[in-house]
């Protein structure tokens, strides 16, 4: 989807087209700042004494969001008395435009937890390094406990997510990221405080797939009901983005004909810092997907849908009628209610594994709008024949916030 540039930050009167010029002008002056928020995203006040900023996105990890800091200890934020999780931190990213007015945009909300602290011998001086994550470390701690969490028969999967994410956060959270679908669980669904009802891990890694520390088994966590929901859904795994706000967005129709959000160059209006390194990762191909509803409920549907790339993506480089071998993959789902559910659900999973069957890499100056599973074009130099087949789906970045150099880790689109 398109990101505009003047969305949620504060870039007052400036134009998507003028914040476009400025950011692939080549130089600027640019710069950060960190407000400090209470749990209810209340404004604090400004960190003071940041010397380093690093922002990363990666939602195949288990918290997708992170913000790295290095920073003399803050008046706003006592280690001694400050309790984890009770903070927030939203940073900004900040350039200076050709009329001398600033721009700038937000780059997430990440929950304080506590520094490490080293104390400098030979000047007396104590320096902080923090490493922090972003709301889905709230998902992940929390969860409905001894009481569980249970959902009806023919209740709308996203008033689920929903009410999931008004339960798992501390403040009333702005639900406009979740895309609403009619979509109805097939039946009653239920998570105790061990739950038996695991996510499917997914190849792309969505939340709630990895277990952190220790040998007991986890209880069930709000992030990992999420992924059982986006799963169903055919959604793409869930995260918050630039803004702070949760996203529960469908895949694309056709994620193979999508057009990019952006494009990127390596010439003199271009933001490419460097080429780009391609590298096959085929551990996750699959070229026909089954989902098959399995729910409890005896009046649930009985049912199945196949995603074949002979006939979504007929010519795909990977399909059977290309190689002469089918690539498996089953898929048990417990929560869609109807056949087209089942079916976006499998689309979902079979262009996930194919767009993932190439991973790139290339540095870019600061794009700050950029979301997980964008599509970007790219064009380098020697490639005067650019089209849309080589777009590119975005899988996460790193962004040093003082001097908007990204680093992007992208799969390389296949085209048919």
């Amino acid at each position: 989807m398109a990101h505009f540039l003047t969305a949620g930050g504060g870039t007052g009167n400036y134009t998507n087209s003028q914040l476009d010029t400025a950011l692939r002008a080549g130089s600027a002056s640019v710069g950060c700042r960190f407000d400090v928020l209470d749990q209810t995203l209340n404004y604090l006040g400004q960190l003071s004494y940041v010397s380093s900023a690093t922002v990363d996105m990666d939602p195949t990890r288990l918290i997708p969001g992170g913000l790295r800091l290095t920073m003399l200890p803050d008046p706003l934020l006592p280690i001694a008395t400050t309790t984890p999780f009770t903070r927030l931190i939203r940073p900004w990213f900040r350039m200076r435009m050709p009329d001398g007015g600033v721009a700038e945009w937000p780059c997430g909300v990440f929950v304080w937890t506590k520094p490490t602290e080293t104390l400098q011998g030979v000047n007396g001086i104590t320096t902080w390094d923090v490493q922090l994550g972003d709301q889905t470390h709230l998902l992940v701690l929390g969860g409905p406990g001894r009481e569980g969490f249970s959902v009806p028969t023919n209740q709308a999967l996203t008033t689920v997510i929903n009410t999931v994410l008004q339960l798992a956060l501390p403040y009333a959270p702005s639900l406009a990221g979740v895309t609403q679908s009619s979509t109805l669980s097939a039946g009653p669904l239920s998570w105790n405080l061990l739950t038996s009802q695991q996510p499917q891990a997914k190849p792309s890694g969505g939340i709630g797939d990895q277990i952190v520390g220790g040998s007991g088994a986890p209880a069930t966590s709000w992030a990992s009901i999420l992924q059982v929901l986006h799963g169903s859904l055919g959604y793409m795994p869930g995260y918050f983005d630039w803004l702070g706000v949760y996203q529960a967005r469908p895949m694309p129709p056709n994620l193979f004909s999508q057009p990019a959000a952006v494009l990127f160059y390596a010439n003199a209006t271009g933001i490419i810092e460097s080429g780009v390194t391609s590298t096959p990762n085929l551990s996750n191909v699959a070229n026909w997907v089954m989902v098959i509803a399995n729910n409890a409920n005896s009046n649930a549907m009985q049912s199945y849908a196949i995603a074949d790339a002979d006939i979504l993506l007929p010519g795909h480089p990977y399909s059977h009628a290309k190689t002469g071998e089918y690539y498996r993959i089953i898929v048990s789902d417990g929560a869609a209610g109807d056949q087209q559910t089942l079916m976006a659900r499998a689309t979902s999973e079979l262009y996930i594994r194919l767009a993932g069957a190439t991973d790139l890499a290339m540095s870019t100056h600061a794009w700050p709008t950029i979301e997980p599973w964008d599509v970007v074009g790219f064009q380098l130099p020697t490639d005067p024949t650019y089209d849309t087949a080589r777009n590119l789906l975005s899988k996460g970045w790193s962004m040093d916030l003082f001097t908007g150099l990204m680093a992007h880790k992208l799969s390389r689109i296949t085209g048919t």
